[in-house]
């Protein structure tokens, strides 16, 4: 039986859920923590790092801190990238962070690398492959 271009198609259940990096950046402003020679001791690639709006700082109202395992500060996700992910997180959408790569770590600057990615739902799937089948008939 042939489709007719009227005909509905099908879409699977269940959406399809999963992380979604977003965003690569430095961490702003490392060498204004204090301590931070020490904060970074425990942190290393593929290290996992929270991020935590700060809407009450009053130098930008979009800030987002970059905490280590222990809470301890490390710095900021810059001012030039930090809008959008702002908005997301004050929706409560779902972020993390990573570590890709650290930088002269015994520095009073040291340079600190991130990917953030949120928890998106993305696309239903369609099963079109029957649906051909059955129009090619």
């Amino acid at each position: 039986m042939a489709l007719s271009r009227f005909d509905c198609l099908e879409l699977e259940s269940k959406p399809v859920q999963q992380w979604v990096p977003v965003l690569r950046c430095p961490v702003a402003g490392a060498g204004y923590v204090p301590g931070i020679v020490s904060h970074i001791q425990s942190v290393g690639a593929e290290f996992e790092l929270y991020l935590v709006r700060e809407p009450w700082n009053p130098y930008d109202a979009q800030a987002i801190v970059v905490l280590n395992r222990e809470g301890q500060k490390l710095g900021y996700i810059p001012r030039y990238c930090n809008q959008d992910l702002a908005l997301k997180m004050d929706q409560g959408e779902p972020v993390q962070a990573v570590c890709l790569a650290l930088d002269d770590t015994r520095a009073e600057w040291p340079e600190i690398h991130l990917e953030v990615s949120v928890y998106q739902l993305l696309a239903q799937k369609c099963r079109s492959d029957a649906i051909l089948k059955a129009n090619r008939q």
